[in-house]
C-alpha cells in the first residue's frame, strides 16, 4: 500500500510539473526574441529601445511578473540621464503617484495611472503592457496627449520599472519617451525620441492609499482650467464678431 501511495504522490507530482510547464510555454508564447511581448515590439520600435539603453533605463523581461497591483509615492523624483540638451541632470522633479490595477498575467497587460504631486500633470496609459519574471518588471505604457485649447496631440510612452516588495517597489525608474507628435503644428511638444529618465533617490517607493485624494484635487483644476478656457475662447468670439 504504501509503495502505492508513493506512486500515486509521484504520479501527481509529474502532472503538475507538466501542467506547470505548459502553462510557462504557453506564456512565453507571448514574449518574442527580445525578452518583449508582442505589444510592447509592435509599438516600441527598435530604436527607441536602443535610445533607453544609451541612457542607461533598466528594462526587465521576461512572461512571468509577480503582482505588482497597488499605488505606489516615487520621491523624490530625479533625474538620471537625458538626451534633451536643456536637461539639467540631477533635477528634482515633483513626487509621483503610481498606481496599477486590472493586471492581467494570461495576456501580460495592467492598467497604469499617474498624477504628480501638485496635480498639474496627469496621465492614464490607454494601453499598458507588462513584462517580468518573479519580483522584478517593467510596464510600457501607452499615453495621447491631447490639447484641445490648441488642437493637437502627442503619443508618448512612460515605462515603469523596478523590483515589487512589501513596502513598494524598489530601485524604481521611470523613462518618459516621445513616440510620435503627429507634426507638431503648435512647436510645444519635444522631439520625437526625446527621452528623460527619473529614478526614486532613496531607492523605495512606497505603498501608499493618497491617490484617490490626488484625483480628486486634479479633477477640480481641471474643471477650473477647463472654464478659464471656455471664458477666453467667448472672449476671443466676441473679439471677432466686433
Amino acid at each position: 500500500m504504501k509503495t502505492n501511495i508513493n506512486h500515486i504522490l509521484a504520479t501527481l507530482f509529474l502532472v503538475g510539473i507538466i501542467a506547470t510547464n505548459c502553462k510557462k510555454d504557453e506564456m512565453n508564447d507571448l514574449i518574442e526574441e527580445n525578452g518583449l511581448s508582442r505589444d510592447i515590439n509592435d509599438f516600441i520600435p527598435q530604436d527607441i529601445l536602443d535610445i533607453l539603453d544609451s541612457l542607461d533605463m533598466p528594462i526587465n523581461t521576461g512572461g512571468n511578473p509577480a503582482n505588482i497591483e497597488g499605488t505606489f509615492l516615487m520621491n523624490p523624483s530625479i533625474l538620471m540621464s537625458s538626451n534633451i540638451e536643456t536637461d539639467i541632470i540631477g533635477f528634482e522633479f515633483n513626487e509621483l503617484l503610481i498606481s496599477f490595477f486590472e493586471q492581467n498575467n494570461d495576456e501580460l497587460t495592467i492598467t497604469t495611472q499617474y498624477v504628480e504631486e501638485d496635480a498639474s500633470q496627469e496621465g492614464e496609459g490607454y494601453g499598458s503592457f507588462l513584462v517580468g519574471e518573479g519580483n522584478d518588471f517593467s510596464v510600457f505604457a501607452k499615453n495621447m496627449t491631447y490639447d484641445t485649447f490648441d488642437n493637437d496631440s502627442a503619443l508618448n510612452t512612460i515605462i515603469f520599472t523596478g523590483t515589487i516588495g512589501e513596502e513598494g517597489i524598489e530601485d524604481l525608474h521611470v523613462a518618459v519617451v516621445m513616440l510620435n507628435d503627429f507634426g507638431d503644428p503648435n512647436n510645444q511638444y519635444i522631439e520625437i525620441g526625446d527621452s528623460r529618465v527619473l529614478y526614486d533617490e532613496d531607492a523605495i517607493s512606497e505603498r501608499t492609499e493618497e491617490f484617490k485624494s490626488i484625483q480628486k484635487k486634479m479633477q477640480q483644476d481641471i474643471s477650473e482650467e477647463d472654464s478659464r478656457r471656455g471664458m477666453v475662447e467667448s472672449d476671443k468670439k466676441k473679439g471677432r464678431e466686433l
